[in-house]
């Protein structure tokens, strides 16, 4: 790599040098680096090993999915990215890498739309076809750029503005729809806001807008896609339009699978809702692909467990219209801001041995370590306002009001041993 003239400057602040060359690449784009040293210059690598390209320190292993040529990265210390551009240097400078504008092709998508809730098995099959089309496409032509796929998320429901009020209970919140669609094969996750212009567009004009932002080589949808104004999209017209728009699509069969009583039913949003509406949170979790997932913050409660010796984490969901299991007591895992997990025991309902009037979730963190003090806390977490991730494995019992408070600790015992046991084996249960 050849240093511009002029390109070491030595001030009271130290020295500032400008590399470029066609040697030095970031996510395959021609970048210069700059770099100011605020203690002395760096020693030059006369033999510094060639850059490797599409390297970024967040996605070691992949293209970050909202990189554009028109990304700027600043990065406090050289070190960081050293793994791609040079040996490591000892000193604490500031790199920034601008990227230099370059002649593209629009960088072809394979899309899908819909609200995606719940990311289940059905929505994970309309990925697995999507990479499918896409190694295709990669095998065939050996284009570039590789087309991306792009999910298309509808956020909040359409039902909240076409008929308010009659959206259902949303099993994912927008930030957990990524992760898992991430998680399942979507290169990009975008937010589709349903505002009354959107739905009422056209559903030629729709697509016709998708088209020119997002050049789709193919659309890949189930039986029941439905778009545009009045839902009068569908498959039919879609395929109608993709001559014009020279894209293919592709109709993903409805997913079916059976239940813990064997009984098949067909993969839904709708049908996962009323699992969980049963308290069949095993069941749900079958359809998920995964157990039932619940976020939120740990809030002050009554703080009436800790008194016999249950203490529990009082949990404020992250989504107020978040979908809850039944009333009821669950065998349950937690995960914890420090990245650990714990079994835990743990019930939704009103309470009414101690005359609660509102619903809660509590769980009880089985095998947490807590403060040397002997105090409820979890060691080195705060008592409250820390984050939290629920995952409901199994249905242990109905929600009782006991005579006593003993009575409820005797039982509580029993949950405890019971939700260990069954978390310990694997095994999860709706018996409800």
């Amino acid at each position: 790599m050849k240093k511009p003239a002029g390109a070491d400057e030595k001030s009271a602040e130290g020295t500032t040098e400008t590399l470029t060359g066609p040697e030095v690449f970031l996510l395959n784009q021609p970048i210069s680096v700059t770099f100011a040293s605020t203690t002395a210059k760096p020693p030059r690598h006369e033999n510094r090993p060639p850059a490797l390209p599409g390297r970024h320190p967040c996605y070691p292993n992949k293209r970050p999915p909202w990189w554009t040529a028109d990304d700027d990265i600043s990065v406090s210390r050289f070190s960081a990215l050293s793994p791609f551009l040079l040996p490591p240097i000892h000193h604490a400078f500031t790199l920034q890498l601008h990227s230099r504008p370059v002649p593209t092709t629009p960088a072809p998508s394979i899309l899908t739309i819909g609200s995606f809730d719940g990311v289940h098995l059905g929505h994970r099959e309309l990925l697995a076809q999507a990479r499918r089309i896409k190694s295709a496409a990669i095998a065939s032509s050996h284009q570039t750029p590789i087309p991306r796929i792009v999910t298309l998320v509808f956020d909040p429901s359409p039902r909240a503005v076409l008929r308010p009020g009659s959206q259902p209970p949303r099993l994912t919140t927008f930030t957990q729809r990524t992760k898992f669609l991430c998680e399942y094969g979507a290169d990009e996750v975008i937010k589709l806001v349903p505002t009354s212009s959107l739905l009422s567009e056209e559903p030629e004009h729709f697509i016709a807008n998708l088209c020119a932002q997002f050049h789709p080589i193919a659309f890949v949808e189930g039986a029941d896609f439905r778009f545009g104004k009045s839902r009068r999209g569908d498959l039919a017209l879609l395929r109608n339009l993709a001559g014009t728009h020279k894209f293919t699509v592709h109709e993903v069969n409805p997913i079916e699978t059976a239940g813990l009583d064997q009984q098949i039913v067909t993969v839904s949003s709708t049908r996962i809702r009323s699992l969980l509406a049963a308290g069949r949170v095993a069941d749900a979790a079958i359809l998920l692909g995964r157990p039932y997932e619940l976020s939120g913050t740990v809030v002050k409660g009554n703080q009436r467990g800790r008194t016999i010796g249950f203490p529990t984490a009082n949990v404020q969901p992250e989504a107020t219209d978040q979908c809850l299991p039944a009333d009821g007591v669950y065998a349950a895992e937690v995960d914890l801001p420090n990245g650990r997990r714990f079994p835990a025991a743990l019930n939704i309902g009103t309470r009414p041995t101690i005359g609660g009037t509102h619903r809660t979730i509590e769980p009880h963190i089985i095998d947490a370590p807590r403060h040397p003090s002997g105090g409820p806390e979890i060691e080195g977490l705060p008592e409250y306002g820390w984050p939290i991730t629920i995952h409901f494995h199994a249905f242990l019992r109905e929600q009782v009001k006991f005579s006593d408070l003993q009575s409820l600790r005797e039982q509580l015992l029993r949950d405890v041993q019971r939700a260990r046991q069954l978390l310990a084996a694997g095994v999860a249960v709706s018996n409800l």
